[in-house]
């Protein structure tokens, strides 16, 4: 699955998880091994607060593809990734290398 196909993928996600009209949508993902741990909040239009999951196996799989496609093609390290995906789907991708969570990850895999 290309790039793009995953990131239209993880949009539509947030999107269909929203529970009421919004302005924005951040997405923290953490990577323990292949484990995956996802954050969602949304700015709703209302201005009430909203955390909501994304949750299944088809959003872990698809950012486990995302993960290793990135790591496999731009030889990039990373363990968390930031996606904020506006309401006119303008989007950003930021991704970030925790050394923490790899030394905790280490740590409980030697349990």
């Amino acid at each position: 699955m290309e790039l793009k196909l995953i990131t239209q993928a993880l949009a539509d996600g947030i999107v269909d998880s929203a529970k009421k009209d919004w302005d924005s949508a951040a997405l923290q993902i953490e990577f323990f091994g292949a484990a995956v741990d996802t954050k969602l909040k949304f700015d709703y239009i209302d201005k009430t607060p909203g955390g909501e999951f994304l949750e299944g196996d088809q959003i872990a799989n698809l950012l486990r593809k995302y993960h290793e496609f990135v790591h496999q093609h731009e030889n990039a390290k990373w363990n968390r990734m930031f996606f904020t995906l506006q309401s006119n789907g303008k989007f950003e991708i930021e991704f970030k290398w925790d050394q923490q969570i790899q030394d905790d990850y280490e740590r409980d895999s030697q349990m």
